[in-house]
């Protein structure tokens, strides 16, 4: 009896170390198949980040590398990255609750088409708060993306974490949080726990995160860094950036004014030729 009680503990305490877990990069979404075995479909969970993976927005102000950029920019005025987000949420969330998205691949939707046609669960994390609930999931489903999941039957459910942190429509709405936390907590609440994690991110933080949560709870993780923007990304062009939001969005630039440079609530877009 001790014995078996023995042989538990240790399984229990050497199971994480050994679950295979790894990070491989992509630049196409449909290499997704290859990590899916046919005995295996029901019990693999897919997840997708959505900004620079699923898709990405048609013009350059409200995009991620512009959001990124602003921020690295600010914080050069002294200001701490909670400052700098704090700063530029208000121009960022007005956009982007107006901003057209495009997809990343024209073969994306076939590829939610093939994952459900094998019964794989899928879901969204992004990292994304309430404030672009809306519009995100309008323009997912107008683009042909739609998830699909038997982990829970609510449409909503608050993941307790933060006003704008939840579930809903089967995306995980993260408000930037670690999303291995709110993964975490999101199978907590829904007593879910998956064999097996495909994980696409444009981010190898994200990705590291929820590595590191899987490996912790003996589930099998592929992470899948998405790199088919990358390029795009580095080459962020902040004049024409400028000059798509003055003539897309003459209101918004208009209403944040021209802020003194360097001052405490200046946006960086404004003061440093963005």
């Amino acid at each position: 009896m001790l014995n078996k009680k023995l042989f538990l503990i240790v399984h229990l305490f050497l199971l994480p170390l050994f679950t295979h877990a790894k990070i491989i990069k992509h630049k196409q979404l449909k290499k997704i198949h290859n990590y899916i075995k046919k005995s295996e479909p029901s019990d693999t969970l897919v997840i997708f980040d959505i900004d620079n993976t699923l898709a990405e927005t048609v013009l350059l102000p409200g995009s991620d590398q512009w959001f990124y950029f602003l921020i690295t920019d600010q914080k050069q005025y002294g200001l701490t990255e909670q400052q700098a987000i704090d700063n530029i949420l208000p121009l960022y969330h007005a956009i982007r609750n107006k901003a057209e998205l495009k997809l990343t691949e024209n073969t994306i939707p076939s590829i939610f088409k093939r994952l459900h046609n094998n019964n794989v669960q899928t879901i969204g994390l992004t990292a994304q708060g309430a404030q672009l609930e809306h519009q995100t999931t309008k323009e997912l489903k107008r683009l042909g993306v739609n998830f699909h999941n038997t982990i829970t039957t609510k449409n909503f459910i608050d993941l307790e974490l933060g006003t704008a942190t939840h579930y809903n429509c089967g995306i995980l709405f993260s408000e930037g949080r670690p999303k291995g936390r709110v993964l975490q907590r999101f199978f907590d609440l829904t007593h879910y726990k998956p064999q097996k994690i495909i994980f696409i991110d444009d981010k190898l933080h994200n990705l590291e995160n929820v590595q590191k949560y899987a490996k912790h709870h003996g589930i099998e993780f592929i992470g899948i860094h998405y790199t088919r923007l990358s390029k795009k990304v580095e080459q962020f062009d902040t004049d024409k950036a400028k000059d798509q939001l003055k003539k897309n969005y003459p209101d918004l630039y208009k209403k944040y004014g021209l802020p003194k440079p360097g001052s405490i609530d200046a946006l960086p877009m404004l003061h440093s030729g963005v």
